[in-house]
């Protein structure tokens, strides 16, 4: 029998400054770690990029949920999984995210202040 494998993001609960968040993004494997993203498109456009996850991740600290559409970040658009990496870059500086999602069907935003 192996050994059970130890999680390698395991902190929760809501990111309470910048600089806490700063420090996570400067390890961008905790972010894809246990990851799948994929576009989603709607007659033939893109809508977003659905992401699933397993927690405890990055992600959920924000108040993501697995099996939301990331639209768009503070404006910054999301349409294909390779836009990801900017809204990593676009987390690092503001000090404010407003996330625009699908969940469930539903447009939902997402408002993240941060100290």
């Amino acid at each position: 029998r192996l050994p059970a494998e130890e999680p390698l993001y395991q902190k929760v609960g809501p990111y309470h400054s910048q600089e806490e968040l700063r420090e996570d993004l400067k390890h961008r494997e905790l972010w894809i770690w246990n990851l799948l993203a994929a576009p989603v498109r709607r007659k033939g456009q893109p809508v977003g990029v659905r992401i699933r996850f397993k927690t405890p991740t990055p992600f959920a600290r924000l108040g993501l949920r697995s099996g939301d559409v990331l639209m768009s970040l503070n404006q910054v658009v999301t349409h294909q999984v390779e836009d990801l990496p900017a809204l990593l870059d676009e987390m690092k500086s503001a000090p404010s995210l407003h996330f625009r999602l699908e969940r469930k069907g539903d447009l939902v935003p997402l408002d993240v202040q941060l100290r």
